[in-house]
């Protein structure tokens, strides 16, 4: 086996940066999507994250000051992002065949750098030694030929990459630009402050917050923060995660230490395959920086955000006007408009997309004693949140819902596991009140608990649905609202769903309103006959179902 001759990470074409560079002045996807070499253009539109490993290592980690607790000497490695080897065991396999060739390879590697040790058998030694602990500083798999390609096989076909911190502090990188990811960026964009090691995100909405940090988790796999702010009318989360800031510093230019007034849209949202992710951008912008109340506005003081999003409203025809007070510039949504503003965001602020419904809602009633009902036009199914063509994504649905008939079973995946009550609570981020409660059936868990209950005990088994499936947990309920969900798309349910519509106030109406057909939603939903009187109901579960995995748009005519 010959391996590569020489690799120094001077001269490493996977390392981004020119030149050692501070954090404010790293190379991000903006920087390479303006290449003028077409080769890296084109890799970086099609693959703007399969080079995790220049988005995770710069080269600024090679040459950073000595440690004066280690006694003088440069403790590179412990800085670099480590490969939990129980879960990459080729790679593992493929370094301990090649030892020597491989210690040789580090040696040349790090050349120059605060690293500087000559000695083959030193090299060798730490080879050994993370080989032992099974936890493999990412640059050794660099430097195997057979390692490297078994690990970009795995992690391409998991669209992750499992890394952890010399202290064993797992997360997950994902390789994928999804729906969730983009909306959280354009979060951070709006609200977020990036720090070296910390994700601090600022909302007056505690739901809000709460929400991310379910997102967050799923993304990441690390469990966030919720405090207070210190005039208590807002909240903000934490995450400390060296290595999710690098990803978001790449993919946005978000700049880490300081906020600064050169935002602008991620270029790679504007054009090709990526280009319908820009509604889950800009709504998390609205989420972050916009308002609802009584008017749509939204304000920066980054001239260049505000013009990428004047251009994003005319391609859509929404009229608005622009004004500037001191350095901030606010747009103001013409009342006209803000239908068509509703179809190009993707709000899911708790609030705010009430409040942004309940804006568009007025603009088509008429001042006056006469009013008349908005007519809504069944537009199809919401593809993007179906799984494998099969399943409706439930963590889409409010955190808040209740999962009924689940009680016993998270006293039983518990005694499994061998795990007390205590040890669960701090898995589920819940009290041991909470857990004890849980198992005593007094109260039944919300979905966000066996969401998380589904990634602690079953990441590498199945996901949410799945786990709903397995364990027949189909009923769910908001307050006395409860309601019989599918899981799965079926064809009875393509023949229902059209004929229902999704009302300001948690209210759904029937359109087709024969007695054999509201026989048949009832009985397909477990619902009590309440249309019978009636061609609207209150039902907070059917409504967030009905407004998540389908699309409605509002009938003018």
């Amino acid at each position: 086996m010959t391996l590569q001759p020489l690799l120094n990470w001077q001269t490493d074409p996977l390392l981004l940066d020119f030149e050692p560079q501070e954090a404010a002045e790293w190379r991000t996807l903006n920087d390479l999507l303006q290449e003028t070499e077409p080769k890296i253009h084109a890799f970086y539109s099609q693959h703007p994250l399969q080079n995790f490993y220049g988005i995770l290592i710069r080269k600024i980690d090679f040459i950073k000051n000595t440690n004066k607790s280690s006694g003088g000497q440069a403790r590179i490695l412990t800085r670099m992002p480590f490969l939990p080897l129980e879960h990459y065991p080729s790679v593992k396999e493929s370094l301990e065949g090649t030892l020597w060739a491989t210690a040789e390879a580090a040696r040349n590697y790090f050349y120059r750098s605060a690293l500087n040790d000559p000695a083959i058998s030193s090299w060798k030694k730490r080879l050994e030694r993370y080989l032992d602990r099974e936890s493999l500083p990412l640059p050794f798999a660099r430097l195997n030929p057979t390692a490297w390609c078994t690990l970009k096989k795995q992690t391409t076909d998991e669209q992750k990459i499992i890394i952890q911190s010399a202290k064993s502090e797992r997360s997950t990188i994902p390789l994928v630009l999804s729906e969730k990811l983009v909306y959280l960026l354009g979060i951070i964009d709006g609200d977020g402050h990036l720090t070296k090691h910390q994700l601090h995100i600022v909302d007056y909405s505690k739901d809000q917050i709460k929400q991310l940090l379910a997102f967050c988790f799923e993304l990441f796999n690390i469990n966030g923060e919720l405090r207070k702010g210190v005039s208590n009318n807002y909240y903000y989360m934490i995450l400390n995660s060296k290595w999710v800031i690098r990803l978001i510093n790449f993919l946005t230019n978000h700049h880490i230490g300081r906020k600064y007034e050169s935002l602008q849209e991620p270029i790679f949202l504007r054009k090709g395959v990526y280009k319908p992710l820009r509604i889950a951008y800009w709504g998390g912008l609205f989420d972050a920086d916009g308002s609802f109340h009584k008017t749509v506005t939204f304000s920066s003081i980054s001239e260049k955000l505000v013009v990428d999003l004047e251009q994003y409203l005319q391609n859509f025809n929404v009229a608005y006007s622009l004004r500037k007070a001191g350095k901030t510039f606010t747009i103001y949504i013409y009342a006209g408009s803000r239908t068509k503003l509703q179809a190009i965001i993707l709000s899911l602020h708790p609030q705010k997309k009430m409040q942004l419904l309940e804006l568009t809602n007025k603009e088509l009633k008429p001042r006056g004693k006469k009013r008349r009902l908005i007519k809504l036009r069944f537009q199809g199914l919401n593809k993007k949140r179906i799984i494998n063509g099969k399943y409706l994504d439930f963590s889409f649905l409010s955190e808040k819902i209740i999962v009924c008939n689940a009680e016993v079973l998270i006293k039983r995946l518990r005694e499994q596991e061998g795990l007390s009550r205590k040890t669960l609570a701090q898995l589920l981020n819940v009290s041991y009140e909470t857990i004890a409660t849980y198992e005593a059936g007094r109260i039944s868990p919300t979905l966000k608990v066996i969401a998380r209950i589904t990634q602690i005990f079953y990441s590498k088994k199945q996901g949410l649905m799945d786990f709903l499936e397995q364990h027949s947990l189909s009923f769910f309920r908001i307050k006395n609202h409860t309601i019989k969900l599918p899981l799965t798309l079926s064809k009875e349910l393509l023949e229902i769903v059209p004929n229902l519509k999704p009302l300001y106030g948690n209210y759904v109406s029937i359109s087709f309103r024969t007695p054999e057909f509201i026989d048949r939603v009832v009985s397909f939903f477990h619902l009590k006959n309440k249309w019978e009187k009636s061609s609207r109901i209150c039902n907070y579960v059917l409504h967030d179902f009905l407004e998540t995995f389908f699309i409605y748009k509002i009938d003018k005519t």
